[in-house]
């Protein structure tokens, strides 16, 4: 996985419910807040962000292992999320060199993927 796991941080929200229905959600979510401008000299803000979120329920006597298996739940959803798209064109870079052998054909498709990552 990448460094983005390392600030993928658990936290108890110390909200309670009665039953134990499965919610797994991931979202992305946009804000656009403006402000207005009083003077010429004043600016707006605009804030754009990012957010990936997992709710599970878990039991008040849950042991440290069920809380670390949540968080490696959470990682791999987020990881997948965030990088699953770019799975398929770094398995076909990678029998383009190991089956084949062409590395031209393999940089070709490192740019493609290098452009699909970047702009």
């Amino acid at each position: 996985m990448s460094k983005l796991k390392e600030f993928i941080e658990l936290k108890q929200t110390y909200k309670r419910y009665a039953i134990e229905p499965n919610l797994v959600n991931i979202s992305l979510t946009e804000e656009y807040n403006p402000s207005e401008n009083i003077e010429n000299f004043c600016y707006t803000e605009y804030q754009a962000q990012l957010k990936l979120s997992l709710k599970q329920l878990i039991r008040e006597n849950a042991n440290a292992d069920e809380l670390i298996e949540l968080k490696k739940h959470a990682q791999k959803l987020f990881i997948e999320e965030i990088f699953g798209e770019f799975r398929q064109p770094i398995l076909k870079i990678k029998r383009i060199l190991f089956e084949r052998r062409n590395t031209d054909e393999a940089l070709k498709q490192l740019d493609l993927l290098y452009k699909q990552m970047f702009d």
